[in-house]
């Protein structure tokens, strides 16, 4: 009796557990019911065509090839075309949705359920062969593109997602397929390929030099051209940024060229690119910006050699230039020509002037002279006022010997008597008869390797006595005379430079001309008689002076040779 009282209970309980697992699985199926009229809703009025496939025979036929010893799927398949036929025949089209009858030109779904064959074409057998090699590696999805022919005979471009259904790994019993034209796409793809292409093949032909630059100024192409330009191999400037081939004094031009938005056809600059070898050539560039739907991709440099043109330009102005300098060259020569002629024709008056005069000088000069110095002998226990006085007359007699034969040295054409002179004893020679005053030093700077020049020492002395003659008058309240000398090439630069009033800036153009003098009382004869002296002994003379602080009188004198 306790155990058929304790088994009543529990028999009452199993079997409300039982009605209410049944419950549960009413509910479960209502809700399968109602998740498949969802699906069947949602597959049936999808906009994109959608086919629900059973792949179990292909499946199994590939456990049995697999079985058979069938290791490489795709190696397998690619050597037996006719088994992947097979199989595309073994699909079983288990639906469709409206879509796909009207991509199709399908009047219904029976016109597809005959299987995949009929709108198959060899890409799409292709494409499924692949699909085989995923199926046979395990994989639940797979993505192609791919063609198909519709029933009206139109191919078209598709594409293409295969999925399993969750669930159904295994067996493969049901699969959903969906399709994207893509036929358009393509189409225009190809048409804009094709446009890449043939302006690919200009660009390439174009003697001009083409980089294509991205957003941030790196390149992404380089056409022949800019390749042999830059020295480069092709594909070897892709990623660098444009500042590789650019010197850093040039990237100005280049970043204010790029800153505009806007095509720049005559925009075009000047600036210098560099070579892989280090060297600079100078390009005509132009830089526009490069859209690519509508928005901004990068820009685009064009530009071409002008080193050529350059060097042509700099030709051309080299030669304008020695042009100005030979009309220059040639205009001062007729003018120091015509300034010659002018101070030849002014010594010629003056050689005539002095031919006629200097005879007629001399003899009474002498006269006096001779007259002076026998006043000299026989008064020489003379007061000293008389004996100052012919001093006095004495020291007048020679400047006016001294101004008659400046006259015949001008007079007459110089001839010099050159041999090897050396300048030391000449100099010190000269402090011994041009001593100096009491209120003024002098100095000598001399180098101990200094050459000889090829001089005549007469002529030579006389030019020096006018010039250190001229620097102690220039220093009337005292000063400093320095004598220097330095070798140059094959002449030696001597100079007699004084601390004196100096040279106003206007008289430095007449300084040496005849009768020309900046003294109250000068002849201007010393300074024209010792250019013509260094003239004819093969040198030439300077002068540099600045008012208030002395004058440098410098002679460029010729080397002598071992021969001379």
């Amino acid at each position: 009796m306790r155990d058929q009282d304790n088994t009543e209970p529990r028999l009452i309980e199993e079997l409300a557990q039982l009605r209410r697992r049944l419950a549960e699985l009413e509910g479960i199926e209502e809700a399968l019911r109602a998740s498949e009229e969802r699906y069947r809703g949602s597959f049936e009025d999808c906009p994109i065509p959608l086919w629900e496939e059973d792949f179990t025979v292909v499946k199994t036929y590939l456990e049995e090839l697999r079985h058979s010893g069938v290791e490489d799927f795709r190696e397998y398949l690619d050597a037996h075309p006719n088994t992947v036929r097979e199989c595309a025949a073994m699909v079983k089209v288990i639906d469709v949705n409206q879509a796909t009858l009207d991509f199709y030109g399908a009047r219904s779904k029976e016109d597809l359920a005959g299987g995949l064959p009929p709108i198959f074409d060899d890409k799409s057998y292709e494409a499924f062969r692949h699909q085989l090699a995923a199926i046979a590696d395990g994989q639940a999805q797979f993505d192609a593109e791919t063609t198909a022919v519709t029933l009206r005979g139109e191919r078209r471009t598709l594409a293409l997602r295969w999925s399993v259904v969750r669930g159904c790994e295994e067996t493969l019993s049901r699969v959903v397929v969906s399709e994207f034209d893509i036929t358009d796409r393509k189409r225009a793809e190809k048409a804009l390929q094709q446009l890449m292409q043939f302006n690919e093949s200009i660009i390439q032909c174009m003697s001009e030099a083409v980089i294509v630059l991205d957003e941030e100024g790196d390149i992404t192409f380089t056409n022949p051209s800019a390749d042999a330009l830059l020295g480069y191999q092709a594909e070897e400037l892709v990623g660098h940024h444009w500042t590789h081939i650019v010197p850093p004094d040039q990237q100005l031009a280049v970043e204010k060229a790029a800153e505009t938005q806007e095509p720049a056809e005559d925009q075009r600059f000047e600036v210098e690119v560099r070579r892989r070898d280090g060297t600079a050539i100078p390009v005509l560039s132009s830089i526009n910006p490069r859209f690519e739907n509508a928005y901004l991709a990068g820009t685009l440099w064009v530009f071409s050699d002008i080193a050529d043109r350059k060097r042509a330009e700099q030709a051309l102005k080299q030669y304008s230039g020695r042009l100005e300098e030979l009309v220059e060259d040639h205009t001062r020569q007729l003018r120091d020509a015509q300034k010659e002629l002018g101070r030849k024709e002014r010594l010629a008056v003056l050689g005539e002037l002095a031919a006629g005069v200097s005879h007629e000088l001399r003899n009474p000069l002498a006269t006096i002279t001779n007259a002076v110095y026998f006043l000299e002998m026989t008064l020489r226990d003379a007061d000293e006022t008389t004996k100052e006085y012919l001093q006095l007359i004495s020291s007048q007699i020679r400047s006016a010997s001294k101004i008659v034969s400046d006259l015949l040295d001008l007079s007459r054409d110089t001839t010099a008597d050159r041999y090897s002179t050396p300048l030391p004893p000449l100099i010190d020679r000269l402090w011994d008869e041009c001593a100096p005053p009491d209120n003024l030093q002098v100095a000598t700077l001399l180098p101990p390797d200094l050459p000889p020049v090829y001089v005549d020492p007469q002529q030579m002395r006389q030019v020096l006595e006018n010039l250190v003659t001229n620097a102690y008058q220039a220093m009337p309240q005292g000063g400093t005379l320095t004598i220097e000398a330095k070798t140059e090439r094959n002449h030696v630069r001597l100079s007699i430079v004084d601390t004196g009033m100096g040279i106003a800036k206007q008289d430095m153009g007449e300084l040496f001309e005849p009768l020309f003098s900046t003294k109250p009382r000068g002849i201007g004869l010393g300074l024209s008689v010792t250019k013509t002296l260094v003239e004819a002994n093969g040198g030439r003379i300077e002068v540099e002076s600045e008012e208030g602080k002395g004058s440098t009188f410098t002679l460029i004198l010729p080397i002598a040779n071992e021969e001379d």
